[in-house]
């Protein structure tokens, strides 16, 4: 079966995507890509890293639906679907710069714990809880760059590995 190029943008570098359900059962595909591994586009310049966007299957010639980022950078986060069709996104880049406290085992970014979900129907990012921290610590640790997340038979997510945070051993 022949296939063409339907996505044509220079704002957003798709690190992620992810379909998702809808309710009218056109699909959607959810695309997102955070500091796009550029130093300028780190914090503290947050604003630079809104890289989200929507695209219907149904109306592929259409452009990029604009949608707001979670506030913090998902670039190398981990992704998978709750039971109640919601998108998690978990972790990400917590620091950037190459001698940033907390990077450490071969030059890798450090990892943060925030997560957010994705409604269809509000498209928009909702921040719900952190990962969780260590559980011998207070409140530390738990961030993770790079996790796996792997939705279970009960519609809650495991997350594996990833790299840790700064605060997290």
């Amino acid at each position: 079966m022949p296939w063409s190029s339907t996505i044509s943008t220079l704002d957003v570098v798709a690190i992620h995507a992810a379909l998702l359900p809808t309710d009218n059962g056109d699909g959607q595909i959810i695309l997102f890509g955070g500091d796009d591994h550029h130093r300028l586009n780190a914090p503290p310049n947050s604003t630079n890293y809104d890289h989200t966007r929507s695209f219907n299957c149904r109306t592929p010639t259409q452009p990029l639906q604009y949608i707001k980022s979670p506030l913090w950078d998902v670039f190398c986060s981990g992704h998978a679907l709750l039971g109640d069709g919601r998108l998690l996104v978990a972790g990400g880049t917590a620091a950037f710069d190459k001698d940033a406290p907390g990077i450490h085992h071969h030059r890798h970014f450090a990892g943060h714990r925030k997560c957010a979900a994705f409604t269809e129907s509000s498209t928009s990012f909702t921040e719900v809880a952190d990962m969780m921290p260590q559980p011998l610590t207070a409140g530390t640790g738990g961030g993770r760059w790079y996790p796996t997340l792997c939705t279970l038979g009960t519609g809650e997510i495991l997350v594996l590995e990833g790299h840790p945070g700064g605060d997290s051993s």
